[in-house]
Parts: C-alpha cells; structure tokens; sequence
C-alpha cells in the first residue's frame, strides 16, 4: 500500500542510454555526409512531432477505481452504488471473498455488469485462501463477463499490526504467494471458461520481490505506486523496477497493473504516514497521474479510493461528502468518454471501430515539465491533453503551490479548424472553458499544473 514510498531507489540517468542514443556524433564535411544529415534532422523533426493517437475510449477504458460498491450494506467499505457509477469508471477493485463478502456480492456484480457495463477486478484474500481450488471454487460463482482480472493477495506480507502473513506450502509471504499464484494461473488457464481471464500479479511492501523469484504466473505485473504529494510519475520506474525482480532469468517483461495509487488528504494513521495533503491537490493531481500513465503504457490504474480509506478517498469519512477529487475525476471521464453502455446487446456502442488520425504538432522550446496526450473520438475531434507535471503541494510546509501556467506554443502541422476550445479544471473539479485561434498554424495556450484539454477539429 502507501508503505511503497517509503522505500527509495536512485536511479541513474545511465539507465537512458538503452533507449536513446547517448555517444556524442562527429560529421565529415563532404556532400554525402551532409545530405544524411539533412535526411536524420528531417526524420528527427518529424519524429518530434508524430505522437501516437489514441481512441479516446482506449483511455477511459484505462481508469480503475478501489471501490468494493456492489458488497451488501454493512459489509466492508461497502457504500451506495450510485457514488461509483456516477463517477464513470467501468471497473472497480474489491475482494474475491473474505469474512465479510456477501454471498450476493458475484450476483450483485453481475447484475451492475448487465445495467451499467461496469466489471470488477477480485483479488485474493491472502488469509483466507488455502489453495488454488479455493480461488476457482469463488470465481465460479461470478459470471465470467463481469469479471475483467484477477488479482493475486494484497499485501500478503503486510505486518502493521495484523497477520496477513501468507503461509502456503511450507514457505512464508512473498515465496509463498509466487507458490500459490503459480497453482491459480495453472488452474484459471486450464478452465476452459475462464482461461482467457487476465491475471494480475500479487503485491508486497517493502520488498524487492526477490524473494519469490522466479515467478512468472501472471499476465501483468503489480504495484502500489504512491509517490506522497510528489509528482505523478515521481514513483513509477522505481516500482517497476522493484517488481521486476521476480522474474525467471530470461523472461520477457510483462505489462503492469498499478492496483493502488492515489494521493491522500488526512493522515494515513494507519499505515504510519503522518504527513497530511490537501484536497485542491489532490483533485488537481488525480486527472494527472492517470494520463502519466497511460502514456507510459500502463494497461489500467486502479485509483485509492472512492471511500476515505487511510485518507485517500474521493469522498470524505464520516458522510461520505464529496470532495473536489471526485468531481475531477468524475468531470474529465465525462469529457473524454466517447461510447454509450447498450443494455439489449450489453456493449459498449460507439468509440471503439475507427482508425485515430494523426495529428502532427511541435511544441518548440517548451520545458521538459510539459507533457501531451493526444486523444481522438469517432467524430473527428481531437480531445489533446496538455499538463505541466510538477508539484501542486509542498508536503513539509503544508502548503498548496499555485504555479503559475506555462505559455506554449503549439506548431501544429496537420490542418485543423482555427476556432479551438480549451477546456481547463479549477480547484472545485469542473472545468473553465475558453476560446483560442489557430493563427497560421501555430495555437497559443497557458498550461498549468493540471490536466487541460484542447478541443481540435
């Protein structure tokens, strides 16, 4: 959970050299030099401004929330479903089964499949679990088309007070969990109903996962990447890194499933986090690290969460009020969503069968700070994401920062009509919508420390 912070890995800048090119280049002066040289400025230029285009769809399609809504009431962090599903977001993470699952809970789960489209993700109770037909016996119970991962244990070394250790074939906690995982994905793989259901690596805390290693019963990876109030990205590469230890020599990498992240409001007394944040921050960064993501390649972030779980909910603790968070997340799926649930045929209508255009853009002389995600729905118009990922909270001071939005200049050389609306997000979640003019092919935008979109056609 939270503890992942607490563990700091110092990676070198070395660790770019892999991808990108890091030996300084001598040219000779003669003719034929000269003309590669044009030839690599010209493809470098139009590398620089050919960003992948994605289905606007691909992305909501991309958020995850710990929500656990569809539990009876009473039981666990239950709460009304109408919270969650007004949020957006189709896929939610709870409990396989536990001392307080509901035996209605797989019905429950089918019947907002059927209504809404949304689908969970389980994961095993690292305590309740015995073996691997355990796990089969309570999957079988929910109906497959509901169900859209399956994760392993949460945490199962987890030694804050209580005993979620995992003891399973005669070995302990993360040695264990590769054991037991292994049996499950054999188990899962082998039922010819449920074989093509994705599975979700375990999580650790404070590990390496070294211990397990080698593991390789999975199809993503995990991790439970806070980063504090640093930025969104600040986390991710040390997590990574830290999880790919479990692989056998030789593996080939697998995608990963963030199931936990998020940035909390009061203290996390809990997990022994006393440094409190602030919900502008918050609402401001949660838009942010979900399109950090996406553009790192992560299949789906499972955002913490919608109740006030150790002070990271979108609503507060006691009457479940909603906080600015929630609006903001709530706001920018509903700008982005590009398809219908059809409740006669049960799919998603819409967003999902046409080929993303390219749109082709530079953004000269702006900081490394500024990042894009362009996005694209069946109409035609461009959802381009703008975010300047920098701090939004000094976590010693306890103190928002108001940054102040950075001028960029977008040279834009696809075609596009020259009225463009900006939409940006306040402090309250919803969005300030503006006007601007491309003016020969260049467009003029102020971008702030939060996720903006300009609306391009």
């Amino acid at each position: 959970m939270k503890q992942s912070l607490l563990l700091l890995l110092l990676l070198g800048s070395g660790a770019l050299c892999g991808v990108l090119s890091c030996a300084p280049t001598t040219f000779a002066q003669n003719s034929t030099v000269n003309k590669s040289v044009a030839s690599n400025e010209a493809a470098s230029k139009l590398f620089a401004e050919s960003r992948p285009v994605y289905r606007a769809e691909e992305f909501v399609e991309s958020i995850g929330l710990n929500a656990a809504p569809f539990e009876r009431p009473g039981h666990g962090n239950s709460l009304a479903p109408k919270l969650y599903l007004d949020l957006g977001v189709r896929y939610n993470r709870c409990v396989l089964f536990n001392d307080n699952t509901s035996p209605e809970t797989p019905q429950l789960i089918a019947k907002a499949w059927r209504e809404h489209g949304v689908r969970a993700m389980p994961f095993i109770d690292a305590t309740k679990t015995k073996t691997a037909e355990d796990v089969m016996q309570k999957l079988r119970e929910y109906d497959p088309r509901s169900v859209a991962e399956l994760e392993g244990p949460n945490e199962l070394n987890n030694k804050f007070g209580q005993d979620l250790n995992l003891k399973f074939g005669g070995k302990t906690d993360e040695a264990a969990g590769a054991l037991l995982m292994d049996g499950v994905y054999k188990a899962v793989k082998a039922d010819p109903v449920w074989k093509s259901l994705p599975i979700v690596a375990y999580t650790a805390i404070f590990s390496d996962y070294s211990l397990a290693k080698p593991h390789n019963g999975f199809d993503y990876g995990n991790m439970h990447s806070y980063q504090g109030y640093n930025v969104p990205s600040s986390s991710r590469l040390m997590n990574i890194t830290r999880f790919n230890n479990i692989y056998p020599a030789g593996a080939t990498i697998k995608p990963v499933v963030p199931t936990e992240c998020g940035y909390n409001v009061e203290a996390d007394e809990t997990n022994h986090t006393f440094k409190v944040g602030s919900r502008r921050a918050q609402a401001l960064n949660i838009p942010m690290l979900l399109a950090e993501y996406f553009n790192h390649g992560i299949k789906r972030t499972y955002l913490f969460a919608l109740h006030n779980a150790d002070g990271y909910g979108l609503l507060e603790g006691k009457d479940n009020t909603k906080r600015p968070s929630y609006f903001a997340l709530k706001n920018f799926i509903a700008q982005l969503q590009d398809a219908r649930w059809n409740t006669k045929t049960q799919q998603w209508d819409g967003g999902r069968n046409f080929t993303p255009r390219a749109l082709m853009f530079s953004m000269p002389g702006a900081p490394d700070t500024i990042h894009s995600l362009t996005l694209q729905k069946q109409s035609g118009e461009y959802s381009l994401l703008l975010w300047n990922e920098v701090k939004n909270f000094d976590e010693d001071a306890k103190k928002d920062i108001f940054n102040a939005p950075v001028p960029v200049t977008l040279k834009l050389q696809t075609p596009v009509n020259s009225n463009v609306t900006i939409l940006t997000q306040n402090d309250k979640g919803e969005y300030d919508t503006s006007t601007a003019t491309v003016q020969g092919g260049e467009l003029r935008v102020n971008v702030p420390s939060s996720v903006m979109i300009v609306r391009l056609t």
